[in-house]
């Protein structure tokens, strides 16, 4: 059994130095790029001819700001929020996006139009804007009506405005002074545990992410989520989804919901499926030779040495389970 034990230590570290620490991982979830929906299309224009004219054009930006602020019709700001998403995907235009005055307000404020292109557009493109860049992250996050505004869409009727705003608020709880006013805002945390029984892929996928980091970034939100009606079910439920972006997330927010509290670890240990959904990942995913998502396995293997941290007698029954010895220790092989 000691071996067993030391077995589990050892590949738990090895899952850490390869994907820089699980907890660090799932620190800052990414949203992953998606084609535009029809109101952000491209149009035939090529991104790097935006690129050109917004770079070499004198007040390139400050057109599209008046653009988001008095554009004659929505028509317009769709325009505009279609020519800021494909900028804000060039490196050498986003420090000029940071720099542009009025910018991310304009688009803060469209949050709340009635107009439904413009409410799927303008988080979609927060969410663009805010997943590199700290500074535009602290310029949205200090917008006026910014994160009201991205909660109220969590319970759009929209999945596409629910996924991308619950995706922008992930990327903003890494702010510490953020996650605060994310968790001061009437029914945040419920509307973001009820996404995670959403249709859509992409909705669970935001809807984890946003609730592993707002549970690491502040210790009484690790309760207060749990508390909720159905998170740890849910959470452990996505472990065996189909899609490796959501089942990494799901294991990433159990993780950091269990991060050094034993009380979250004892009553993950005891919800049903856990134990054993987390074993079939790291298992299911180490027999799949050069398909292995280290995130995922680290994610995975985090929230199993969280679990076994609750007592001895789980350490040994965490270290028995034969589906970890599936991964002698490096997942890279």
């Amino acid at each position: 059994m000691l071996v067993q034990v030391l077995a589990l230590i050892s590949c738990l570290a090895a899952a850490a130095a390869i994907a820089v620490g699980a907890v660090g991982v799932f620190r800052v979830f990414k949203m992953q790029q998606q084609a535009p929906p029809p109101h952000l299309d491209a149009q035939g224009q090529a991104a790097e001819v935006l690129q050109q004219q917004l770079a070499t054009e004198p007040g390139g930006f400050a057109g599209l700001v008046r653009q988001l602020r008095n554009g004659r019709g929505k028509a317009a700001q769709r325009r505009a929020l279609q020519q800021l998403y494909q900028a804000a995907d060039h490196d050498v235009l986003r420090q000029q996006l940071a720099e542009a005055a009025g910018l991310v307000t304009g688009v803060v404020r469209l949050l709340g139009s009635r107009d439904s292109g413009l409410q799927q557009a303008a988080p979609q493109c927060l969410s663009r804007l805010s997943g590199d860049w700290r500074t535009i992250r602290l310029q949205i996050s200090s917008a006026p009506g910014a994160v009201e505004g991205l909660v109220k869409l969590l319970i759009s009727s929209s999945q596409h405005s629910q996924e991308f705003a619950a995706g922008t608020l992930c990327h903003l709880a890494v702010l510490e002074a953020v996650v605060e006013e994310i968790a001061a805002e009437p029914g945040a945390t419920e509307a973001l545990v009820q996404l995670l029984g959403s249709s859509s892929v992409g909705v669970q996928r935001a809807a984890s992410g946003a609730l592993g980091n707002l549970a690491l970034a502040c210790k009484p939100l690790q309760h207060r989520i749990a508390d909720e009606e159905g998170a740890l079910e849910q959470l452990v439920q996505l472990l065996g989804s189909s899609n490796e972006g959501v089942q990494g997330q799901a294991a990433g927010a159990l993780e950091c919901l269990t991060h050094d509290d034993l009380a979250l670890q004892e009553r993950l240990a005891e919800q049903p499926g856990a134990i054993e959904g987390l074993v079939e990942l790291i298992s299911s995913r180490c027999s799949r030779r050069g398909l292995v998502s280290p995130a995922v396995l680290a994610a995975a293997a985090g929230a199993l040495g969280n679990i076994a941290q609750s007592n001895e007698d789980m350490k040994q029954w965490v270290a028995a389970e034969p589906g970890l010895l599936v991964w002698k220790c490096d997942p890279r092989t």
